[in-house]
């Protein structure tokens, strides 16, 4: 069940987003492995539409969803070196750069959605967040999606 734990994880590009100008609109890539149909692309998509409304067209949001830009390990590397900005999948994934993050793939670790909440505010969920950031520039933005 805690596989399916979804993790938004997106690179900072502050630095790039503040050198554009105002009246460029800013476009990011959101990379996707669910279904066309699915709920998270559905919820991917709504994102995108208020992120446009929100921003008065000035960003834009892309999904890409069904792995068209790759498998998981494949986007998060390209949010690593930039080739896309954000990416949502199984918060499993982020074992792969920040080991462990593999507690959350342990079926009975945890009581139920609750305790695992809890877990997620603790330091040592936010340690483990602390270092995506400091070892490859990931920040979760979102791991509630359950």
């Amino acid at each position: 069940m805690f596989t399916l734990v979804f993790a938004v994880a997106a690179l900072l590009a502050l630095s790039t987003s503040a050198a554009q100008s105002a009246a460029k609109v800013v476009t990011w890539k959101l990379g996707m492995n669910a279904a066309v149909t699915s709920l998270e692309v559905q919820a991917a998509n709504k994102f995108a539409e208020l992120v446009r409304e929100k921003s008065g067209g000035a960003m834009v949001v892309q999904v890409f969803p069904a792995g068209q830009l790759g498998d998981s390990i494949a986007q998060i590397e390209n949010v690593i070196v930039g080739a896309q900005e954000m990416y949502a999948n199984s918060a499993s994934w982020n074992s792969q750069f920040v080991k462990d993050f593999n507690v959350l793939t342990m079926p009975f670790l945890v009581r139920d959605l609750n305790h695992l909440t809890v877990f997620m505010s603790s330091p040592i969920y936010a340690k483990w967040c602390q270092e995506y950031i400091d070892k490859h520039g990931i920040r979760i933005l979102a791991d509630n999606w359950m």
